[in-house]
């Protein structure tokens, strides 16, 4: 079971998956404005969902600085379910 914050993390990194607009582990730190943590608050958050599997690291071809943030099958999967269960 994710804790509210791990989950407000995955959403919007599995939404901008969804909209292949996958977003950078530096533009994760700097969305403090949209999950109202620090830096290091996100970067903890982001290390425990890659332990837990839910998140993995890919590295931008043009630039091997950037490393974008996407979701797992895992984690893709767990949003199928949960979508499943909403109402039409």
């Amino acid at each position: 079971v994710l804790e509210s914050v791990d989950q407000r993390l995955l959403e919007i990194i599995v939404v901008q998956h969804y909209l292949n607009k996958p977003l950078s582990a530096m533009q994760l730190l700097n969305s403090r404005d949209v999950v109202f943590l620090g830096a290091s608050t996100i970067s903890r958050k982001l290390e425990g969902l890659s332990r837990h599997g839910w998140i993995e690291s890919k590295t931008d071809a043009a630039d091997r600085r950037i490393k974008f943030i996407l979701p797992t099958a895992k984690a893709l999967a767990y949003f199928d379910r949960l979508n499943a269960l909403m109402p039409e």
